[in-house]
């Protein structure tokens, strides 16, 4: 063998271990890269941005349901404090006769005894102005008892029966006609026991006007249970929403966090990932966004050193075939055997080539849908969406998709 055969055949030697590293190294480095790193980095963002956007959905929910929570705390509040004040009237309300009926007795018979002709709407008794029908002292006291107690009662109505009702409605355990029978029913409570009772139980303090206070207390306070119970319910069962959903939301802020670690594993990942080219000094949003054109990158260099061998065997041929040295080409084949260049010394050869090279391709298509899919890669440190670069690296893959499939072509010409 010549000077000239021995370099050609160094040099297809060299080409042929190059190719044939290429091939085996660049097939790892697209495996490790797309499927431990480019997959589970579109796997961690789609899980995190939907994540993200469960929570910006909820805080206004919770917001809301907060704010009602308090709204039904202060309601229950006011109405407490408002049948405790109405309790204490109606424990009071013996005494409060006793020193109201000498007044009202002075209206209509006067200090000496006789009896005093009223004019309209002339006497004011604890606030209240007797109307001028009533003519004796009776009527008057009567009148007075009847007074205080739809005063007292309508208070205890506007100032807790009605908003526990307004801040019921609509609940499944309380629906809306139900918030008015219970305002009606109390209503008709107090009406009905008043009406029960000796009109003339005032004259007596202990046998009338304390059992009367006694029975009002009770009427009132059983017609204001039912309600305070159902508020008390369904204030609980607001309170287990929230923290239910607080729950949710804090487990979803976890899962954020533990992507965001997850990322960075990623990035720690990709540090120990070499290519044929050795480490790429990149950032790991880098590597993705680059990913598509390092693929085309790899299968253009594929093609490109497969050409170079072909052609160096083919001259190696010419040349043993012009020196007559047509006895040693078994064995410069064995010396320069490619695995996967042509001539193919076994067929499965040929099909391991057609598999990586689809291989290839079919990775570099997925990488592009992926990149395509997913805007939140084009997003400027403003937070806003950067279509400069993201138009920029569309027409880079489209490009990069060219290049590979012109070299896969090539290839498959240069393996005929």
């Amino acid at each position: 063998m010549t000077e000239n055969h021995e370099m050609l055949l160094n040099d297809l030697r060299s080409l042929a271990k190059g190719f044939n590293r290429s091939l085996v190294v660049g097939m790892l480095f697209v495996i490790i890269g797309h499927f431990y790193v480019v997959e589970p980095y579109f796997k961690y963002i789609a899980q995190k941005n939907i994540l993200t956007e469960m929570l910006n959905e909820k805080e206004p929910l919770l917001r809301d349901m907060s704010k009602r929570q308090m709204e039904m705390a202060n309601v229950m509040e006011k109405a407490n404090l408002s049948f405790r004040k109405t309790e204490n009237d109606i424990y009071d309300f013996p005494n409060q006769l006793r020193k109201a009926l000498p007044k009202i007795k002075e209206v209509f018979e006067g200090g000496n005894g006789n009896i005093v002709v009223q004019s309209a709407s002339a006497e004011n008794i604890d606030d209240m102005y007797i109307p001028s029908n009533i003519k004796n002292y009776g009527d008057a006291v009567r009148w007075y008892i009847s007074e205080w107690l739809d005063r007292t009662t309508v208070s205890l109505e506007k100032q807790a029966i009605i908003p526990l009702a307004e801040q019921l409605k609509g609940a499944a355990f309380f629906p809306d006609d139900k918030s008015r029978v219970a305002v009606y029913n109390f209503r008709q409570n107090i009406n009905a026991y008043f009406g029960s009772v000796n009109p003339d139980f005032w004259k007596d303090y202990y046998g009338g006007k304390i059992p009367f206070a006694a029975g009002l207390r009770e009427v009132v306070k059983d017609s204001f249970k039912p309600m305070q119970e159902r508020f008390q319910v369904g204030n609980s069962q607001m309170r287990n929403k929230i923290e239910a959903l607080k729950a949710n939301m804090d487990n979803a802020q976890e899962a954020i966090i533990l992507h965001d670690v997850n990322l960075t594993k990623l990035s720690k990942r990709l540090e120990s990932l070499e290519s044929p080219i050795g480490k790429l000094p990149i950032e790991l949003k880098d590597f993705i966004m680059l990913f598509p054109l390092i693929l085309a990158g790899l299968i253009f260099n594929m093609a490109l050193v497969l050409k170079r061998c072909c052609r160096k065997r083919r001259l190696l041929w010419k040349e043993l075939e012009q020196k007559s040295e047509g006895n040693n080409k078994q064995n410069v084949w064995q010396l320069a055997e490619c695995w996967f260049a042509p001539p193919f010394t076994h067929k499965v050869n040929i099909v391991i080539l057609a598999a990586i090279i689809g291989f290839y391709l079919i990775i570099f298509f997925r990488a592009f849908m992926i990149q395509v899919g997913e805007p939140s890669l084009y997003i400027s440190l403003t937070g806003e969406k950067d279509m400069l670069t993201r138009f920029t690296f569309l027409t880079l893959y489209g490009l990069g998709g060219v290049v590979s499939i012109a070299s896969i072509l090539s290839i498959i010409r240069e393996t005929r």
